[in-house]
């Protein structure tokens, strides 16, 4: 039972939250096809000016604010960290420990 009224709440939680963030694109769209007049211009003959709507303060209402990041560091040259050359193909053993083969004399006459 307590699953259950979990679900409900988080399925009407979801649901506000969607409703919350796509409040003002319902908003904007109401607006724009609310107010839209569409005249058919009948007077081919004689020149004349279309009047505007001025008295519409929709322009005013702006959903997104632009936002530049004061901080901003850009690094061109990184600096390299120096290596020690491999002098031995058998250095990467060990600094200490040495191989055997090494340590061999020069082979002994048959």
């Amino acid at each position: 039972m307590l699953l259950k009224k979990q679900h409900i709440t988080f399925k009407i939680s979801a649901f506000a939250l969607a409703l919350f963030l796509l409040g003002p694109t319902f908003v904007k769209f109401n607006h724009i096809f609310a107010h839209h007049k569409h005249d058919i211009c009948l007077g081919e003959k004689s020149t004349h000016l279309h009047e505007l709507n001025t008295d519409c303060d929709f322009y005013k209402f702006k959903l997104n604010n632009t936002y530049t990041y004061t901080y901003f560091e850009f690094n061109l040259f990184t600096p390299k960290e120096q290596t020690l050359g491999i002098i031995s193909q058998y250095q990467f053993l060990s600094k200490y420990q040495r191989l055997q083969i090494a340590l061999r004399g020069p082979p002994v006459l048959i």
